[in-house]
């Protein structure tokens, strides 16, 4: 059965695992296991146990968390519309990506867009060229954003580049960040 984002539990919907056509064949009812065959390699996985159990324990009370996913750029910030795992990752952890009202995958936006929406938490896409702590020291110095409440408050999560593209990766900052939200204080 193919992966799609409408056709898997709202529990494992981060798990946008379309990219190169990933297919996935169950081993069996309810073992809670899947192979995973992805650009021709074959992975064992079990998406729907650790998806459910990223969520199982209750996300933040209230509002969910406004969360800015910042994947890079200075003079405008390069970030995720509701089209891609990040985005799915926040939502399903109790965050909601400041954001997701964009019909993107990737996308520029603007500071005073980012300004008006108040983040509390910063969601730190970490690559190689572009390391996480290099974002954040920009992100404490910059006018635009040292004046954001999770920059006051150091809320920030980093978010590993392999976690955040379609990939089986994507349990892993699933788990992570909903981990990370139910420590969450404002």
């Amino acid at each position: 059965m193919k992966f799609t984002r409408f056709a898997i539990p709202v529990a494992a919907s981060a798990l946008l695992l379309t990219g190169c056509g990933a297919e996935v064949e169950s081993q069996g009812k309810g073992s809670g296991k899947s192979t995973v065959k992805r650009c021709g390699e074959s992975v064992e996985y079990t998406v729907p146990k650790r998806a459910e159990a990223a969520v199982a324990e209750q996300a933040p009370k209230g509002k969910p968390v406004p969360v800015f996913l910042y994947d890079s750029g200075t003079d405008q910030p390069f970030t995720a519309g509701n089209q891609v795992p990040p985005n799915d990752i926040i939502k399903t952890a109790g965050g909601k990506n400041i954001f997701d009202r964009l019909e993107e995958r990737w996308t520029q936006v603007n500071w005073e867009a980012v300004t008006q929406a108040e983040p509390e938490v910063i969601m730190i896409f970490d690559y190689g060229d572009q390391p996480a702590e290099k974002k954040i020291e920009f992100l404490k110095k910059s006018p635009h954003t040292k004046e954001l409440p999770a920059v006051k408050k150091d809320n920030f999560f980093i978010l590993d580049y392999n976690e955040g593209i379609s990939s089986p990766r994507n349990i892993d900052g699933l788990e992570k960040f909903g981990k990370y939200m139910r420590a969450f204080e404002n």
